[in-house]
């Protein structure tokens, strides 16, 4: 049995900063590490303002942000690792600046398809190993309006009750608390100093999945053909009900030049010791490329 990869250890960023990235945005990082090591960027749901900001706030703006952001800290090329939405905006990244990746490595995989949606938040698949998160979700919403949960989500996060809204925003994080890893927490009441940090999560995560769908010509699957020659690895949970294994199955079928790890007895979180173990064994690898390649950065 292969020895699990201790996670690396918790440091201090040495620089944090506000980065402005347009009028409106500005984008928070922490850099960690060694200044002049071998860059990489971990791209997950960070901290933004204006906090929850919903205009320019795309996948197009997004890839824009982050190409700002290397220029800014003169990286010719760097590493690339996103976990759930990350991992979309990992690739649609990385497709869109290929030359500016040194390797990649996408967990947790969401694609924005809408089988993914239907598995996941309408409940198709994830009623089948935890009926009873399902129903919670589901019993909020009235029945005439359970034919599209997701629809009734964003009406409500987004109407004129404040309470309905902070309700709404509660439900669907108690859902994906229960759905993101393979032994979640016991449920109990969310804290009350979050609830606007909840409430802005769920309507951005709600804008774009109700407005931001990939075109055909956009979508991360049709455009393998850009990133095929980049080092790659896929890493997925087996039991992950959140970005069910199915959807990293298809990327592995549509670019099997990359590493495909299907990790046992590890659900959604990056953070499972499981899939920390694989993402910290395949970075360490990724690492090694650069004297392998003789790649200046």
């Amino acid at each position: 049995m292969t020895q699990l990869r201790p996670q690396y250890p918790e440091i201090e960023p040495f620089k944090t900063e506000k980065v402005p990235v347009s009028e409106l945005h500005t984008v928070f990082v922490s850099q960690y590490g060694n200044p002049k090591g071998i860059p990489a960027v971990a791209l997950h749901g960070g901290p933004s303002t204006p906090y929850g900001e919903l205009t320019d706030n795309n996948t197009a703006s997004l890839i824009s942000d982050i190409e700002l952001l290397r220029e800014r800290y003169g990286f010719k090329k760097w590493h690339v690792y996103g976990n759930s939405w990350g991992s979309t905006l990992s690739l649609a990244y990385a497709q869109k600046h290929p030359e500016h990746v040194a390797s990649l490595i996408v967990s947790g995989i969401w694609l924005m398809r809408p089988v993914e949606y239907e598995c996941t938040y309408e409940g198709v698949g994830v009623g089948y190993v935890q009926p009873e998160a399902l129903a919670q979700y589901k019993e909020f919403i009235p029945k005439e309006e359970q034919g599209s949960l997701i629809m009734a989500y964003y009406k409500r996060v987004f109407g004129d009750d404040p309470v309905q809204a902070h309700l709404a925003a509660d439900h669907w994080v108690a859902y994906e608390t229960a759905t993101g890893t393979i032994s979640p927490p016991a449920p109990g009441p969310l804290p009350d100093d979050g609830a606007f940090k909840r409430l802005a999560y769920v309507r951005i995560l709600l804008h774009f999945m109700v407005n931001s769908h990939f075109s055909d010509e956009d979508a991360p699957l049709n455009n393998i053909d850009k990133i095929r020659h980049i080092p790659g690895a896929i890493i997925q949970g087996r039991y992950d009900t959140m970005c069910p294994v199915f959807t990293a199955y298809a990327l592995h079928k549509a670019w099997p030049e990359a590493k495909f790890t299907v990790v046992p007895m590890a659900g959604h979180s990056a953070l499972e010791a499981p899939n920390a173990s694989q993402i910290v064994r395949q970075s360490d690898m990724n690492a090694d490329l650069s004297d392998q390649h003789g790649w200046t950065y």
